[in-house]
């Protein structure tokens, strides 16, 4: 789109900073720029990161989405930013959309919430801290340790991401069941945040060009993911692994623990209770059109 004029070159996490460390680097200006879910910056920007990835009971993909562009979503993620001291930090958009992450892979059932008691498992973010409600011993590993740590016993339980890159980094290898639906993240995408130094440098079109091919990926990442679910979707029920989906009473329990844990952070925290308050309402209205309009079958 800038003709050559914008040469962007690409880094696996860690090359140049520590993993998770992205957001810190950015300010700095050590690197120019960084995509990643919000919610792995949890610890620096406080637990409201995780409304902008996924949370439990939460937003569907196409809710999310225009929750973020016309609901206020955008504003209050970069005052996210601000309050926590990212003033340093652009935010050009979101990316990377996928639907609902795979719920468990176990070497335990979950056919009831007392099957969380002492169940090791790893996870993070807002379904993590649900979790330890439900009396899950939650485990925080990267990515790289969870195959290593399931094959050793140092975790139960794991979730990680969408059928399709689940299926490749060969967990039907090391678990002996498949746990679904993903009621604890009901889609996830990722930012693309950028030095804003380095953002004032650039001439206006091409930040506009930045701006909109952020905006136009948006769409056919999506469909390239649902794509690869739908593939590794189909290679899990051929491994052999047994297909558990989750009771409606389990599922309500993830609900109201969710709701409650919510609320009780809402009354601590003064932004996440706005965020809170900005989405709910958002969803309830939108919610509601639909319920009158969309039929069940397109929903």
């Amino acid at each position: 789109m800038s003709g050559g004029r914008l040469q962007i070159t690409n880094f696996p996490p860690g090359a140049l900073v520590p993993a998770m460390q992205e957001l810190d680097a950015v300010q700095e200006g050590a690197l120019d720029a960084m995509n990643s879910p919000a919610s792995i910056y949890q610890g620096q920007v406080g637990i409201v990161s995780n409304f902008w990835t996924g949370y439990p009971a939460g937003p569907g993909p196409t809710e999310e989405v225009i929750w973020y562009m016309i609901g206020g979503g955008k504003e209050l993620y970069q005052e996210m930013l601000g309050n926590a001291g990212y003033d340093n930090v652009f935010h050009a958009g979101f990316w990377a959309l996928s639907s609902a992450e795979c719920f468990a892979w176990s070497n335990k059932p979950i056919t009831d919430l007392s099957a969380f008691n002492g169940l090791k498992f790893r996870s993070g973010g807002m379904w993590g801290s649900v979790l330890a409600e439900l009396g899950a011993s939650v485990v925080l590993l990267p990515g790289g340790e969870i195959y290593p740590s399931m094959e050793r016993g140092v975790i139960d339980a794991f979730e990680y991401t969408t059928p399709g890159n689940d299926y490749t980094m060969g967990f039907t290898e090391i678990a002996k069941y498949w746990q679904g639906p993903g009621i604890h993240s009901p889609m996830s995408w990722c930012e693309f945040n950028v030095n804003k130094d380095k953002w004032e440098e650039l001439p206006e079109d091409l930040q506009m060009i930045v701006l909109k091919a952020v905006e136009a990926s948006l769409f056919p990442s999506w469909a390239e993911m649902e794509k690869a679910d739908m593939e590794g979707m189909l290679l899990i029920q051929d491994s052999g692994l047994e297909i558990i989906v989750l009771s409606d009473e389990v599922q309500q329990a993830i609900i109201e623990a969710s709701d409650k844990f919510m609320d009780k952070t809402a009354a601590e925290d003064p932004f996440f209770a706005k965020v809170l308050q900005s989405q709910r309402d958002f969803l309830k209205d939108y919610r509601s059109f639909k319920e009158l309009v969309q039929p069940p079958i397109g929903r």
